[in-house]
């Protein structure tokens, strides 16, 4: 079962700065060494995703790890403990100023905690009698009102400021929230954020489901 936020990704030149950070050079190299243009904030063993790289195109899609992670670079892994450099001699070189970005997470999308709550209320119009009769009918087309309850616990911080970030840029807009095999349009209208750690913190938030 998958429960997650979906959070798209860019094509060609970027229309905002969250939940992503641009990469500005990987090396041919094992591991490969990427170089981020800002600090990424990223510690070792986090899990990351790369999108919309023009030239070392091999790396697009794939989930990879952080290792060595210095201010603004960090060597690559294929596993989580770090015991698999990835070998990136026979890529593609990287070509000086092109595109490319990084995300961290699974292919860009967040997945929730386990725990998650739905909430469902039927809006009904009801036209009493006497005797304890009644009639009831459903007002209006979508009658169906569902909130979710949803967290995101213990994540490296840079995750969560990121999520954090997504769902300020999309006020009042919708996106889509994933749960099982149904895919349902949801708005976030406030969260709350636990600093757990330096580097660790959580957040939980209630979804609104919409009709668009």
């Amino acid at each position: 079962m998958a429960y997650k936020l979906s959070i798209p990704t860019s094509t060609g030149t970027p229309t905002g700065t969250y939940y992503r950070l641009n990469v500005t050079n990987i090396t041919q190299a094992n591991p490969g060494v990427v170089t981020t243009s800002t600090n990424h904030g990223l510690t070792n063993k986090t899990k990351i995703t790369f999108s919309d790289i023009t030239s070392m195109t091999e790396l697009n899609g794939g989930t990879y790890y952080v290792g060595s992670a210095s201010s603004n670079t960090f060597q690559l892994y294929s596993d989580v403990d770090l015991t698999t450099s990835l070998d990136t001699l026979s890529y593609t070189a990287w070509v000086a100023n092109t595109p490319g970005y990084l995300f961290p997470g699974d292919n860009a999308d967040f997945v929730v905690d386990r725990g998650l709550t739905r909430s469902s209320k039927q809006r009904t119009m009801t036209a009493k009698f006497g005797d304890g009769y009644e009639q009831r009918l459903l007002d209006g087309i979508n009658v169906k009102k569902e909130e979710f309850n949803a967290s995101f616990k213990n994540r490296n911080k840079i995750e969560i400021d990121n999520l954090a970030t997504f769902f300020d840029h999309k006020v009042p807009k919708s996106f889509d929230f994933t749960i099982d095999t149904e895919t349902v349009k949801v708005v976030c209208d406030d969260y709350n954020i636990n600093f757990v750690q330096t580097n660790i913190a959580s957040l939980t938030c209630k979804l609104k489901r919409v009709y668009e």
